[in-house]
């Protein structure tokens, strides 16, 4: 049976305390489902919900159930130890339509006020609505989310400003403010190829990003010997493969429904190439690639791309071919002006040589889990 891509109908829904069953998240989601002009209109059109429909009319004992008939699947919320469940839950819509009507009225930082029935708020509890990035992408992206959280974490990175170029994986250095810096610099980018057989990464990373990364770590977690192991096992051992087990729990459950129907697997596809599906859960490696993690003394990142990132198009110089070291690079020049010296050094020529900056910690550090690696995923 043919797998059908379908993260671009996904979205996640994050906020849920850890003690909250599925079934008792089901009144907040058929809320939110239910108070979207959209959705409404989409049911009414097929004869689902009355023309004149008055929300008040719907029990609710049986809400949040009908508004599922614009999901393909039942909403999915992967369960954790000793009774509790994750602080997420996946929802994978029937159409672009609806699941971009449902992110653009519930999408953002401030999210929805948690209820469990119509009388029994949650204190200082929000449900937030975000896009739910594809398994692929969401791999490839891992090492750089490890060091946003570094930098998230650590004193004197902590409250800066993160400017991510998401295009090229590269990661700006932290500002105090959000100006746009002509002399901006970045701390660190993120190369893939195949080398030798092997899909690997090569993560550069400035000496001064480096050491820092490769300080003591913040808290006490034994076994942890830096910030940069710390992070990581939080990061790929935590969210990220809740992530993957929710996505997993939803591909099986639509699976299922079609071997009992004698169709083909409902999920559709989204609008961006990377939407194919890709599906990995491990908890021995989450992170399937190896990754070697390089010390340099200058990272290149794209300028146009940042001119992009801060809305400066006046100055751009019209090409993400063109990388620069420090401030704007000279517009490019012709194809025919072009000779082999003017082309830039490959971030992998010198990939076989030893990196001139190594983390510690063994292979969590280096960006490999190792047998041994049973981090805690954090709380919620």
């Amino acid at each position: 049976m043919m797998m059908m891509p379908f993260h671009g109908l996904q979205l996640v829904t994050t906020g849920w305390p850890n003690g909250l069953t599925p079934q008792q998240r089901e009144y907040m989601l058929g809320w939110m489902l239910g108070n979207t002009p959209e959705i409404v209109t989409y049911l009414q059109a097929r004869g689902l919900l009355a023309q004149n429909y008055d929300h008040t009319a719907l029990s609710p004992n049986g809400y949040a159930s009908f508004w599922f008939n614009v999901l393909s699947t039942e909403p999915v919320t992967v369960p954790q130890k000793g009774g509790f469940f994750s602080g997420m839950t996946l929802v994978t819509f029937k159409s672009w339509d609806l699941r971009s009507a449902f992110l653009r009225r519930y999408g953002g930082a401030a999210g929805m006020p948690l209820y469990i029935d119509q009388n029994t708020p949650q204190p200082n509890r929000h449900i937030r609505v975000s896009p739910f990035t594809p398994q692929w992408q969401r791999k490839l992206e891992a090492p750089l989310r490890v060091l946003i959280a570094a930098c998230n974490a650590h004193p004197e990175t902590q409250g800066k400003r993160l400017i991510i170029l998401w295009k090229t994986l590269t990661l700006m250095q932290p500002t105090d403010d959000r100006d746009f810096k002509p002399d901006h610099t970045a701390w660190a980018r993120l190369f893939y190829e195949e080398r030798d057989r092997t899909f690997r990464g090569r993560l550069e990373v400035v000496q001064e990003f480096a050491a820092l990364l490769n300080g003591p770590p913040l808290s006490k977690t034994e076994g942890e010997e830096t910030l940069w192991s710390e992070c990581w096992n939080q990061t790929i051992w935590g969210n990220q493969l809740e992530l993957d087990e929710m996505e997993r729990a939803a591909y099986h459950t639509a699976r299922q429904q079609a071997v009992t129907s004698g169709s083909g697997t409902n999920f559709g596809r989204g609008r961006k190439h990377w939407s194919q599906a890709l599906l990995h859960q491990s908890t021995f490696s989450p992170y399937p690639f190896e990754l070697d993690f390089c010390g340099v003394d200058k990272v290149a990142f794209v300028w146009d791309e940042l001119c992009d990132k801060c809305q400066k198009p006046d100055e751009k110089i019209g090409s993400y071919e063109v990388a620069t070291y420090a401030g704007k690079p000279a517009a490019p020049a012709s194809a025919e002006d072009h000779t082999a010296t003017d082309l830039p050094p490959d971030p992998f020529a010198d990939a076989g040589l030893p990196s001139t900056w190594q983390p510690k910690g063994g292979a969590k550090a280096a960006g490999k889990g190792s047998q041994s690696s049973q981090a805690t995923p954090p709380p919620a």
